[in-house]
């Protein structure tokens, strides 16, 4: 036994010094490729130089001597200095070649040496490949799987609270018996933080895995079963007319995550919800005459309801620009709907004005009647359950042209003596000592102006006299104006009259003296106004 340990030892050592000889062969083999390449590349460059050294030489001959033969020297001289650094670099190349050659030769005669290199290298590759350093994860008694770190697991369970909590709106903890065991871990078995937070979330009995319906972000119900929830947003949205489109002003979405168990509902509760009102409630800025009962009824409620949501709310308090609590009800999911429809609108006529000298101011005449036109429209009408919210037109085509209005407006000096249409008072500074009414069990047609004998009297507007003198009846001396249109003014009981029949008088002109001629009982003007022979009560013509 003890021979065979030396001849073992002896032949080791003998194959140490035959891997080293390999070795040195291949840096030898190395160094000799690349020496040779530079050698090769050092013969270019030199004859390419001496080439270039004489042109340059034959070139220089031309310029000044004072300058060139300077020149010409340093160069000389510089260029030795690098080929004699190039000749020691390419000795050294050349060495160090010879080296990496022989340590190659001395490498390839130990096959076996690199054999067992590439082997090892190999496996050590397949082996991270397949399996890691990890921890196991033992929960309940139960082995889940394999993780890179603690931490992996601290931050899925922490995610798995955190998302319990909101999703039933109280604090919530996992509660479990967990071991940590370190090994190597095959790599198929390390389980991924969505794969553990499904393994909790599972064993979670207040929260399930269901589809469910949303309300701008809300949970209404959830179902087990998808189609049943889309079903019912289609029955809720179908129309029968091909004309509208429709779709919810809410965001309404099916989406597959965890929730509240207790959300899980029936179909019917769950459309019983989303057809359900609530009550909507926002602040109303009280405008300048605003009452209880039109706040109330602009905002569709009732007086006892706009009460309830503003105690101590009194008329009296009402002041503009104070902000009262308004509310109503209003269906939970509103639809939105879009109508295309075609219909023939008016086009409205203008007015075109023209000045015509041969009227007199205040005066228009109709030269052509204007006449509306008509297009037809196609428009979309959105409508949001089921009252028009806005409308816009996609297309629009005249089909007749409207007709402008001509009309003449007078330029013409009016005569003072023609009627302005505006009645004013026939006596200035006057009282009224009586006035238009029931008086003493009879009607009394018109008013009584009172003043002193001989006080003027004017005539309420221009006109023409159409009665002049002493009128039976009580009348006493009287005027009468026609004023045109139907027109006419009274101006009884005078003491002269200044004015005859036919007579032009304008409007403010003397046409009497006041008196108390005829049934009077004292000096006034018993003025009264007719139109189309009918009395009138003078103060709704006075001005």
């Amino acid at each position: 036994m003890h021979k065979d340990s030396q001849a073992e030892a002896s032949a080791a050592a003998s194959a140490a010094p035959s891997v080293l000889s390999g070795i040195n062969e291949a840096k030898s083999a190395f160094v000799d490729a690349i020496v040779g390449f530079f050698a090769v590349m050092y013969e270019v460059f030199s004859f390419a130089f001496s080439k270039v050294v004489h042109a340059a030489v034959i070139f220089g001959t031309g310029f000044h001597s004072r300058v060139l033969i300077p020149a010409g020297t340093c160069a000389v001289i510089g260029l030795s200095l690098g080929q004699k650094l190039m000749e020691n670099a390419t000795l050294y190349l050349r060495g160090l070649s010879h080296r990496l050659t022989v340590a190659a030769k001395q490498f390839r005669s130990n096959r076996f040496a690199l054999a067992t290199t590439m082997l090892a290298v190999t496996f050590f590759m397949i082996a991270t490949t397949l399996y890691s350093v990890g921890i196991k994860i033992t929960v309940d008694g139960q082995e889940l799987g394999y993780m890179y770190s603690r931490d992996e697991y601290n931050e899925a369970l922490r995610f798995v609270e955190e998302r319990a909590s909101e999703i039933l709106e109280r604090p919530y903890s996992v509660s479990s018996n967990v071991r940590f065991e370190l090994g190597i871990v095959p790599r198929e078995k390390v389980i991924s933080k969505d794969a553990l937070r499904s393994y909790f979330f599972s064993n979670i009995e207040e929260v399930s895995m269901l589809y469910a319906l949303t309300v701008n972000g809300e949970v209404v119900g959830a179902s087990r079963n998808r189609d049943t929830l889309q079903a019912m947003i289609d029955e809720l949205l179908y129309t029968s007319d091909p004309n509208v489109t429709a779709h919810f002003s809410q965001d309404v979405q099916i989406v597959q995550k965890y929730v509240d168990a207790s959300k899980l509902i029936s179909y019917d509760e769950i459309r019983e919800k989303l057809t359900s009102t609530i009550h909507s409630e926002r602040e109303y800025t009280i405008r300048s005459g605003d009452t209880i009962d039109s706040i109330a009824k602009e905002n569709g409620m009732t007086r006892e309801d706009l009460l309830a949501l503003n105690p101590g709310l009194r008329s009296s308090r009402l002041r503009a620009g104070r902000k009262v609590t308004v509310g109503k009800a209003v269906p939970f999911l509103s639809v939105e709907a879009v109508r295309r429809v075609e219909y023939t609108e008016t086009i409205p006529y203008e007015t075109k004005k023209v000045e015509d000298s041969s009227l007199y101011k205040g005066t228009t005449k109709v030269v052509t009647q204007g006449r509306v036109g008509t297009r037809k429209v196609v428009a979309d009408i959105t409508y949001i359950d089921n009252k028009e919210e806005s409308r816009s037109i996609i297309s629009s085509e005249i089909t007749a042209q409207p007709v402008t209005k001509v009309v003449h407006v007078g330029t013409k000096e009016r005569p003072k003596t023609m009627a302005t249409g505006k009645l004013s008072r026939p006596v200035r500074g006057a009282i009224i000592s009586s006035n238009y009414g029931m008086r003493r069990g009879g009607m009394h047609k018109g008013v009584d102006f009172a003043a002193k004998t001989g006080t003027r009297i004017n005539a309420a507007d221009g006109g023409t006299v159409t009665w002049a003198g002493w009128r039976r009846g009580g009348w006493g001396y009287l005027v009468v104006i026609n004023h045109g249109n139907g027109i006419e003014t009274y101006y009884a009981h005078n003491s002269k009259v200044l004015v005859r029949v036919g007579q032009k008088v304008a409007k403010g002109e003397q046409i009497a003296k006041m008196g108390s001629t005829g049934n009077s009982t004292g000096p006034h003007v018993h003025f009264e106004i007719h139109v189309n022979g009918r009395y009138v009560n003078p103060w709704k013509y006075i001005s």
